[in-house]
């Protein structure tokens, strides 16, 4: 009887024992991940430092927490520049982006290597008049002064964004000195750049051909010969198209105040608002000035569509709708920039959400 008992008792503990061992090893539920007990380690982190050794198969980066060595296989990536390359191409002190294969025993593996640029210096630029002009030196007036620079063999020289001669730099031209400091001297100049010489400002009056523009405290007499572009964007236009009140950007031969234009671009009166009514070809426009505009539209006038994402394109007087936000450009022939009135439309810019 004895003997029943202890195998009985045999029996119970062994299958309480075979219900432990099968909970500790029970697999995991549907959906977890085989080490779900806790976060899998990342497989191939990344580090950045400076090269500060190379070798045929280990490269050594300086790390935040100091040197750090990883070996390189057959299957290393190795990028310079964004172009493939190999060790030979890596160089002391080429900081580097590492993607690393971290190993039970030993060093890490470099999966890949992308070695950064470094980044360039900034040249510094100076603008100011020419004060004078020699084979081996240039003085600018600045608003700070004259600064003078050191030319040499290898300076460039750049006229209306051309290459020229030395001899092309004027006294008195508006020009750019890109230049390498010098410390305790003056500093040597890389490019002298002398941009095309341009007038802007806004027309107070219009005498034959003859536009009076006004930029601040300058006064510059324009004279438009036949030949000269007349342009506001794509549209090509004529001397009738100037207005007192234009603003324009001119281009061509200087002579102190007095330009002969080649290029005069122009650009209308403005007014910003909402279209509130549609009538043939006749929009009616709520400006912000507080002022009700009515803009005719003709075959000169330009439609332009504006999204706020995405580029503008070219529009016609279809795509003006009613509650249409709006930038009207054109003449005035009744009323005035402040009383509104009627405007010759020549330019439709339509503001779109999308």
């Amino acid at each position: 009887m004895k003997t029943v008992k202890v195998v009985v008792l045999c029996l119970a503990a062994l299958m309480v024992l075979s219900a432990m061992c099968s909970g500790a090893v029970r697999p995991p539920r549907r959906g977890a991940s085989p080490n779900w007990w806790g976060p899998a380690p990342n497989p191939t982190p990344t580090v950045a430092g400076v090269v500060v050794g190379t070798g045929p198969n280990q490269i050594t980066l300086n790390l935040d927490r100091g040197p750090q060595g990883f070996i390189i296989t057959p299957k290393t990536e190795i990028f310079v520049a964004g172009q493939r390359a190999t060790m030979a191409d890596i160089k002391l002190g080429d900081p580097c982006i590492l993607r690393l294969q971290i190993m039970p025993q030993g060093l890490p593996i470099a999966l890949r290597i992308q070695v950064r640029q470094p980044a360039q210096p900034k040249i510094p630029v100076v603008a100011g008049l020419v004060a004078s002009v020699s084979a081996d030196r240039i003085v600018l007036t600045t608003p700070s002064g004259d600064q003078g620079f050191v030319i040499t063999k290898d300076t460039q020289i750049m006229v209306s964004g051309k290459k020229a001669a030395l001899g092309d730099v004027k006294v008195g031209v508006r020009a750019e000195v890109a230049f390498r400091p010098v410390e305790g001297g003056p500093g040597v100049a890389l490019r002298i750049s002398v941009p095309k010489p341009r007038a802007a400002g806004m027309i107070d009056a219009i005498t034959g051909n003859v536009l009076t523009v006004r930029d601040k405290d300058v006064i510059w007499h324009v004279t438009v010969p036949d030949g000269a572009k007349i342009v506001c964007r794509t549209y090509q236009g004529t001397l009738a198209d100037l207005q007192i009140g234009y603003h324009v950007g001119v281009s061509g031969a200087f002579d102190g105040a007095n330009v002969v234009a080649d290029v005069v671009e122009f650009m209308p009166i403005m007014f910003k608002g909402v279209v509130t009514a549609l009538d043939g070809n006749q929009i009616t426009v709520a400006t912000t000035q507080q002022t009700i505009v009515t803009g005719v539209l003709s075959d000169k006038t330009m439609v332009l569509v504006r999204p706020r994402v995405g580029d503008n394109r070219p529009g016609t007087p279809s795509d003006i709708k009613v509650e249409s936000p709006v930038d009207i450009g054109g003449s005035m022939s009744e009323g005035g920039p402040y009383q509104g009135g009627t405007m010759q439309l020549l330019l439709v810019d339509v503001l779109v959400g999308k």
